[in-house]
């Protein structure tokens, strides 16, 4: 590829800037960079040829091309190369299954996450997510099977009334599926093909294969892998059983591949037939001549002096549905080169192909369509109603689908002038019944041809159609998988439509917000499905119904207020912003439309939800134009509109914004168009990753993102909130961090970018960055963890880090590497969160799970353990990570978020929803304490903490437990000692945060003279001496309570809880006078109480 070729890439410049070094400056030049480059340049051609409502439809070639660069811009940084991020998953699959630490690899339900959902369409939903594959089962046609590319395999006994994920969540390296079929015969024998999602394109890599499972899903089996396939590149298409026995007893099995038609003839598995073998795949030659010479004669005629590769693509592949049948009709797809003038070309041309041998040998069929090298996708379908014939469908911006008899050789037209973008051509069916019944695809909708009469468009349920499936006997009834999961269409009918798609848990989430006072609240941005909230009372085995509010496109950066979950801010593509002012109640949304990048992105104030932060663009200055030269000598003049990014502050919802910074002007982020050496340097590739403000210090405000020579960069504002603007703009300050390129790094330099950011709940200055990756370029090795992949930063003297390039952690810099254990794969965005009222907690996503660590852990990691490091899936581990539960999904996540009312971690998954699990339990169970401590101690115990301690002058103590704070007679904590002794749970609700600094008795008497005495809180009895019962009124308490025992002097002697209205407390070790606080959500109760 030549160096030019990256001018499509570089666009947005800040005119009056300059290039550092640009001679020697190159963009990043890895695969993903490359298709990037031409995929702009193609999409600039296509800019000019449709409307804007086409071009940027939430489901169109150009909004999907921007999805899979979020999905893939971070997990490939630096270096564009999905061989290596397919190693990395690969390498650590291995070492699991080879049962490294015996923990496997993700494999068992003993703690398992929770979904969330969505998983059903109820109130205003448009879908849930998209299914790209369906298959109805020839013997009991309840049972079908359904695919979603990011998300799994499914199946339903019952014709869609519920759906089932078939256990690909854990028995598959990776989740999604491709392809699936029936064995014939039978309901509960599957096949299917899990493949890595690309665009427009699904490949094997290095974690896919085809499965199999005699079992319903009960348990799986890979029978090939990349090794079987011709390499990790091959791009599967897929599964085909020849209905008839074959001289083993058994059923021949088709792949469609990019790398050509393969054949199994052994494919039967059976658990308890132990002569059961492992399966041969066999490639067969479509050419029968030489490798390099034209099989179908159509080329040989149209195209002089051509040659054709030997590898040709299979597409697609159907049977002819006569009984017995041994002809086959595939699309395939030929590599031709040859010569235009003194040119040469490569073209790729679709031509339909037959075998009349049950696929031993192929031959072009005849008569069919001429070539035409604007077809891009081609498929076949049958109907048992012709059973002579195959329906072909070429993809092209007019499509047509045609009839071919096998008998007769006569082609007939079917249907014509239609636009089936959507399922690359399976987008396609026909009814079983009636064979003059073709249904298509059509644009964001689908169209019926009956007998060859003008089409009708048939409502289906959702946008995006990407498969068409008839149902086997009964005429007129068509079932579609689209963007919104699966629907039963009857065109006609009374409704024309129904949703198919309960228990399809499929929802691709691009950002999610839960609600921080009530749990019932998540909020998701979901690709294709707009932006969804859940509708459901939170309870322990919560299976929300979840809506949608009025707003369209791609769901995208979304918040639910922390003071108010009736406001609720949303957006999609392109800075369409909306806000809800009574989102418990009304889907009804206001327009705060902001020029934005593509993905909308930004925070919400802590304090104020009137404020908030959002990304945006910016003209800079008219259009220019610049001059280089062709190879001619010609001028070539090259005009475009330079455009910068910046950051808005809105004080009233978003209605008015005001610009609060000046990243145009900040070398390190911008830099203007310059022709150098010839070649022109637009110098366009600024983005925001994300922003985010700091729990500790509202004051505070992050934003990472790269610059324009793709340099990840982090900046931090001290005053965001500052009432002058112009003072906000000279708060930005640059955050070192120890993987910080140089300015115009070239490739064996760059590093992955900043994809998390963290933050300590009560140190301002405290940060957790997380990178995408590991190692930049030879991260594929061998490494059984990953290398500086997670940091935490202390910046309360930024000034001792250095001001340029990278830098390691320990000596002079107050940081440090605590990626350990962690395994070697990749983390997403929104992969990172600090737990509150813990000892440092710290949970990542990542593409092996969510794994937790803290400050105990990290401190008695050894790098030098002779053993090696502790398997961080082995959940009895004490030191590094380890994973947090059981069963989540091995799909990307995006979105991390704990909520403390119930002490839950959710997680939004790209491809199977929301899902949670209670927090990361203590490791020890009780303490019990005494002595004095001559150090800052933080105890976190899963149920309680005894003590008779002396704590001493100047010291930071913590008690954490989960149930019970006692501090027995013997505790004493010094003047002047920072203690706090509190009740945080990790897997049911009832914390106390609200830190009570014991400095003196006086302090403690204070604040419990201050509250407030009611006569709904009774305790009896009263003298009590071995136990004590509190009742609250009836209405009082209906959740968890604090409790806490005072001592005459105002010591707190007890930290615990109550949920509902009775609690009965052990106070046996307890003597004298005593003040007793139950404190709820909105109240706090007083009594007093003698223990003898």
């Amino acid at each position: 590829m030549t160096h030019q070729i990256h001018i499509g890439i570089l666009v947005m410049a800040a005119v009056g800037c300059s290039l550092t070094s640009g001679a020697q400056f190159n963009p990043p030049n890895g695969p993903l960079y490359q298709e990037r480059a031409e995929k702009e340049a193609y999409f600039e051609q296509r800019r000019a040829t449709m409307t804007d409502e086409e071009f940027y439809h939430e489901g169109g070639e150009y909004a999907e091309y921007q999805k899979f660069l979020k999905q893939w811009e971070h997990r490939l940084s630096p270096h564009g190369d999905m061989s290596i991020y397919d190693q990395l998953l690969g390498a650590y699959d291995a070492r699991q299954a080879q049962g490294a630490g015996g923990s496997g690899f993700r494999s068992n339900n003993n703690d398992p996450w929770l979904e969330l959902g969505p998983k059903r369409r109820t109130n205003n939903m448009v879908g849930i997510g998209p299914i790209r594959k369906l298959s109805i089962n020839r013997v009991d046609h309840e049972h079908m099977l359904c695919s979603s590319t990011s998300g799994g395999l499914f199946y339903t006994t019952n014709a869609g009334d519920d759906w089932y994920n078939a256990n690909t969540d854990v028995a598959w390296t990776h989740s999604g599926c491709q392809a699936h079929a029936y064995y014939p015969g039978s309901t509960e024998s599957w096949y299917a093909i899990s493949a890595v999602e690309l665009f427009q394109r699904n490949k094997l890599a290095y974690i896919g294969g085809v499965y199999r499972t005699s079992d319903s899903g009960g348990t799986w089996e890979k029978m090939g892998d990349q090794g079987n396939f011709a390499g990790p590149e091959t791009e599967t298409e897929k599964l085909l059983f020849d209905e008839e026995l074959n001289a083993q007893n058994d059923h021949r099995l088709f792949l469609a591949s990019s790398s050509g038609l393969y054949v199994c003839d052994d494919p039967s598995y059976s658990d308890s037939d132990p002569s059961t073998i492992d399966p041969t795949w066999t490639l067969l030659n479509i050419s029968t001549l030489a490798p390099g010479i034209i099989v179908p004669p159509s080329i040989t005629a149209l195209y002089s002096n051509a040659t054709v590769e030997p590898v040709v693509k299979c597409y697609d592949i159907e049977y002819l549905p006569l009984a017995g049948s041994r002809t086959l009709c595939a699309s395939m797809r030929f590599k031709v080169t040859h010569t235009v003038g003194s040119n040469t070309v490569a073209t790729n041309v679709w031509r339909f192909m037959i075998s009349t041998d049950n696929g031993d040998s192929w031959n072009e069929i005849a008569n069919q369509p001429q070539i035409d090298a604007t077809i891009t996708f081609a498929t076949v379908e049958t109907s048992a109603a012709a059973e002579n014939s195959f329906y072909c469908l070429a993809l092209k911006s007019s499509s047509w689908v045609e009839a071919y008899d096998v008998v007769t050789e006569i082609w007939t037209p079917m249907a014509s002038g239609f636009s089936t973008g959507y399922g690359a051509g399976n987008g396609f069916g026909v009814d079983q019944v009636d064979a003059g019944s073709v249904f298509v695809s059509h644009q964001t909708g689908m169209r019926w041809y009956l007998n060859g009469m003008l089409p009708i468009t048939v409502a289906n349920g959702h946008a995006d159609v990407e498969d068409i499936v008839a149902h086997p006997t009964n005429q007129n009834e068509i079932w579609v998988a689209n963007h919104g999961g699966v629907s039963k269409v009857e065109p006609g009918g009374s409704p024309p439509w129904v949703d198919r798609s309960n228990g399809l848990g499929v929802g691709e989430v691009d950002a999610m917000s839960t609600s921080e006072t009530h749990p019932q609240y998540i909020v998701t941005g979901l690709f294709h499905d707009h932006t969804t909230l859940t509708r459901t009372p939170y309870s322990s085995d919560w299976d929300p119904d979840w809506d949608a509010f009025d707003i369209g496109g791609d769901g995208t950066r979304c918040w639910v207020s922390r003071q108010d979950p009736n406001t609720v801010y949303m957006s999609y593509y392109d800075g369409n912003w909306k806000r809800s002012d009574a989102a418990e109640t009304s889907n009804a949304t206001t327009g705060i439309y902001l020029a934005s990048e593509w993905w909308s992105e930004g925070a919400l104030d802590r304090l104020d939800e009137d404020r908030l932060f959002r990304i945006t663009k910016k003209n800079n200055g008219p259009p220019q134009t610049y001059y280089t030269t062709d190879g001619n000598g010609n001028t070539v003049a090259t005009t475009f509109q330079n455009s910068e990014i910046e950051l808005v502050r809105s004080e009233d919802r978003g209605v008015s914004n005001t610009i609060i910074s000046d990243f145009t002007n900040i070398p390190e982020i911008s830099a203007g168009a310059v022709v150098i050496n010839n070649y022109l340097y637009k110098n366009d590739a600024e983005k925001f990753f994300w922003v985010r403000t700091t729990p500790a210090n509202p004051d505070h405000l992050y934003v990472g993102l790269h610059n324009y020579a793709y340099d990840t960069r982090i900046f931090r504002n001290t005053a965001c909130r500052a009432s002058n603007v112009e003072y906000v703009k000279t708060q930005w300050e640059e955050v070192p961090h120890p993987r910080r390129a140089p300015v115009e790094a070239n490739d064996p330099d760059r590093e992955p970018s900043v994809s998390s950011i963290a933050f300590d709940s009560e140190n301002e200055n405290i940060i957790y960055i997380a990178y995408a990756g590991s190692l930049p370029f030879d991260g594929m090795g061998p490494e059984e963890t990953a290398e500086r992949m997670v940091y935490r930063m202390d910046l309360s003297n930024m000034g001792a880090y250095p001001t340029q390039g990278k830098f390691d952690c320990g000596g002079q810099y107050d940081c440090s590497d605590i990626t350990m254990n962690l395994p070697n794969t990749v983390t997403d965005m929104d992969g990172l969160v600090f737990e509150q009222g813990s000892d440092g907690g710290l949970y990542i996503s990542t593409g092996a799970g969510v794994y937790f660590t803290n400050n105990e852990r990290i401190a008695a990691y050894d790098p030098q353990d002779p053993l090696g490091p502790p398997d961080p899936d082995g959940l009895d581990n004490t030191t590094g990570w380890v994973r947090l539960g059981d069963a989540l999904p091995h799909v990307a996540s995006r979105g991390l978020e704990i909520n403390y009312v119930i002490n839950r971690i959710r997680v939004g998954t790209h491809g199977r929803g929301v899902w949670e699990h209670h927090l990361q339990c203590p490791d020890h169970e009780d303490y019990a304490e005494s002595g004095t401590y001559s150090a800052d101690a933080f105890l976190e115990a899963l149920y309680s903490i005894s003590s008779t301690a002396v704590l001493s002058a100047g010291l930071n103590v913590n008690y954490r437990a989960g149930d019970e704070v006692r501090m027995t007679p013997g505790f004493h904590a010094t003047a002047g000692v920072q203690y706090h002794a509190f009740i945080h749970p990790c897997d049911v609700p009832g914390n106390s945060f609200h830190p009570k600094n014991m400095t003196s008795a006086g302090a403690a008497a204070t604040e419990v003279q201050a509250l407030r005495n009611d006569q709904s809180l009774s305790l009896y009895p009263n003298p009590a001496s071995k136990s004590l019962s509190l009742l609250l009124s009836s209405t009082a308490n209906e959740g968890y309570a604090r409790v806490r025992f005072y001592d005459t002097t105002g010591r707190q002697v007890v930290e615990s809880r109550m949920k509902g209205s009775l609690a009965v407390l052990d106070v046996s070790d307890l003597r004298g006078f005593f003040t007793v606080v139950v404190e709820t959500d909105d109240a706090r109760y007083v009594e007093r109480v003698v223990i003898e």
